[in-house]
């Protein structure tokens, strides 16, 4: 089988099409307007909780919630991986000295203490939530 490569993982092109219709948010969801009529069952087909759209599929959904973790866990070990060849110190889920924070990622760039990582999906407000929260 062919496969592209984006972000270092290998994707087949019946993946990348799914990635596309995922990101462009057209993927058959029970949830769209556009896909079923108004009297049928918008409720997610996993959990049944609530609307199945993209965002809840990907990132709400309590059946994928460990698919949701390990994404998370993957991005925050490459900013660690990366951020270490770039010779910088990083600390990991390390409580700050007389806080109850306990920040994902910490690391002193230019004076300023970045210290969380956040995966969110992308729809309208969602990064402004994100970094409000």
């Amino acid at each position: 089988m062919a496969h592209l490569v984006s972000c270092r993982t290998p994707l087949s092109f019946r993946d990348w099409g799914y990635l596309q219709r995922a990101r462009l948010d057209i993927l058959p969801l029970r949830g769209h307007s556009w896909f079923c009529s108004q009297e049928q069952d918008t409720s997610c087909r996993r959990c049944g909780k609530e609307n199945e759209t993209g965002c809840h599929v990907i990132n709400h959904c309590e059946e994928g919630l460990q698919l949701a973790t390990k994404r998370y866990n993957t991005v925050q070990d490459l900013l660690e991986t990366l951020l270490v060849k770039q010779g910088l110190e990083v600390t990991v889920n390390k409580a700050i000295p007389g806080q109850r924070l306990r920040p994902d990622v910490e690391f002193l760039l230019s004076c300023s203490r970045v210290v969380d990582v956040v995966v969110c999906y992308d729809q309208p407000g969602s990064m402004e939530n994100a970094y409000q929260r």
